[in-house]
């Protein structure tokens, strides 16, 4: 199996283990690289305790009507945006990483998070082997912006944001100020 694809996915986990369930996010950072090197007893582990999130999230709003399956799209605003400025060139894991990096920084610029999550967030994900900015694949601050206007996860024209407020709660968060995104674009991109 490719080890890139293998990081990518580890993404999602990771994304799981810090807005859904602080217990996964302790596990992870015992057992990360058992993970990655796709120890059978971890993986399984960690395989059921991210299908048990899904349903249960799934579960507690299953038309998507209650605001609560948002937090499956950590990461995935400017994520999204910026896998498509790259030009697919990133993985989805490797644009979701860098993405939820920059959701981390937006929650402690709007002050709901405090800023040892994000040295957790990053410390993970570089042992992960996946980036915490995207300086090398030379994207476009100005295409990432134009590419979040088209994100799903935009309502009535403001854009949403799932921001972690600790490892393992979180908030949605309306209307986030395009100058402030724009710095954290920008921040992540260089």
């Amino acid at each position: 199996m490719d080890a890139r694809e293998i990081r990518s996915g580890t993404a999602e986990v990771i994304k799981y283990s810090f807005v859904c369930d602080a217990a996964l996010n302790a596990y992870l950072d015992k057992h990360l690289e058992d993970l990655i090197s796709l120890k059978p007893a971890v993986l399984s582990h960690v395989v059921y305790e991210c299908y048990r999130i899904k349903v249960s999230v799934v579960e507690q709003d299953e038309k998507d009507d209650k605001g609560q399956r948002i937090v499956l799209n950590f990461g995935h605003t400017i994520g999204h945006a910026l896998e498509m400025a790259a030009h697919y060139k990133m993985t989805h894991g490797e644009a979701i990483s860098v993405g939820m990096v920059a959701a981390t920084m937006i929650a402690i610029e709007v002050g709901v998070c405090a800023p040892d999550v994000l040295e957790k967030l990053k410390g993970l994900l570089t042992r992960a082997g996946l980036p915490i900015s995207a300086v090398k694949w030379n994207v476009s601050a100005a295409e990432i912006m134009q590419n979040m206007q088209h994100d799903k996860k935009f309502s009535d024209g403001r854009n949403r944001f799932v921001l972690p407020t600790a490892v393992g709660d979180w908030v949605e968060q309306r209307g986030v100020d395009n100058s402030l995104i724009r710095r954290v674009v920008d921040a992540v991109i260089s």
